[in-house]
């Protein structure tokens, strides 16, 4: 029921405009089809479309600390003024709070996180609207109704699954360009911002994965997105690479462990490594856990590698493993030492 309640209340924001501003017990009824009724419209407020958008870049900036973009964004929204100097607005953020966000996404606590922004907003030219302060206020209330139930509970852990999905699968350009700018960094594609991205789609309550799949290889295979491919490429055998080194590493170490076999294992190999416990997560929690049928995933994958685009991405990263696994096995019977990798290909 919580989580109903956060979810419903993040789509009265970020989808259709209106939201109840005060969703507090008071206003709040269970009904006895597990449904929830929301009671007291006195507190409400609406956000255009542009207004939307920029919550979920906000709270994209906000949980990768990513102070530049927040400050931009802020600005573009009216909420700072063009003029303002950035650099020590950077820096005032950063200070406030790296012991917010040292934690992990599921640890974020926000009467936390909004106390350290208002020492920010009130010591720099902010003018936050009132749609501003409605969506902080209504925030702060659901963490607080929730942590009644759970103490444990964090409103930006439910949140950010919902705006990666959102990320994912929305088409309209303005997203589609964040979408870049988050995933992008000097020119190549960041893998714990896609692996996690994808992986926080995946929690997204009732929401199939899929669909998030599904949106994204679109925008990978639109045809004004060759770079990104071409990114997504290097990425991809980077990741599939290195988890077929760690993988190697921990079927060595359990045999040797297990004396079926006489092999020779290095302390540790055993364990797996977390590049490899990471795949199996998103796997579980993108498949699995989410009850997505198999024959629906291929038919996906099948549907753009019967694209010109998707047959040559396919080659691009078949090409750029059997390389790198090519070298790896010359350099081990020739007993030469590792050589340096770049992660992009000439092309």
């Amino acid at each position: 029921m919580v989580r109903s309640l956060v979810q419903c209340s993040l789509r009265q924001m970020l989808e259709n405009g209106f939201f109840h501003a005060d969703p507090h017990g008071g206003n709040l009824l269970a009904t006895k089809d597990a449904s929830l009724c929301y009671l007291d419209f006195g507190m409400t407020s609406t956000l255009t479309q542009e207004q939307s958008y920029g919550i979920i870049l906000a709270i994209v900036d906000l949980v990768n600390r990513d102070w530049e973009n927040l400050v931009a964004l802020y600005k573009r929204l009216g909420i700072l003024d063009k003029d303002a100097d950035e650099e020590p607005i950077v820096k005032a953020l950063n200070d406030a709070l790296p012991d917010v966000l040292d934690a992990s996404v599921g640890q974020f606590n926000f009467k936390s996180v909004i106390s350290k922004l208002g020492t920010v907003f009130y010591s720099f030219d902010f003018q936050l609207p009132p749609y501003y302060t409605a969506i902080l206020r209504c925030l702060g209330v659901l963490e607080g109704v929730a942590i009644q139930v759970d103490p444990e509970f964090k409103i930006l852990n439910e949140a950010y699954p919902f705006v990666a999905s959102r990320m994912l699968s929305d088409d309209s350009a303005e997203l589609r360009s964040a979408l870049k700018g988050f995933l992008v960094k000097d020119g190549e594609l960041v893998a714990d911002r896609w692996t996690g991205l994808l992986t926080s789609a995946s929690r997204m309550n009732g929401d199939d994965i899929s669909v998030g799949l599904n949106s994204f290889l679109e925008y990978i295979f639109a045809d004004d997105s060759t770079e990104m491919r071409y990114m997504l490429a290097d990425l991809l055998v980077e990741e599939l690479d290195g988890l077929g080194v760690d993988l190697t590493k921990f079927l060595r170490g359990y045999l040797a462990n297990n004396s079926l076999f006489s092999l020779q294992a290095q302390p540790g190999d055993a364990q797996m490594s977390p590049k490899l416990q990471q795949a199996l997560s998103l796997v579980n929690d993108s498949l699995l856990r989410k009850g997505v049928r198999i024959d629906d995933f291929f038919g996906i994958m099948q549907r753009f590698i019967t694209l010109p685009a998707g047959q040559k991405f396919v080659a691009e990263v078949v090409l750029g493993v059997a390389e790198r696994y090519s070298a790896r096995t010359i350099r081990a019977i020739f007993r030469l030492p590792p050589a340096a990798e770049s992660t992009r290909r000439k092309r």
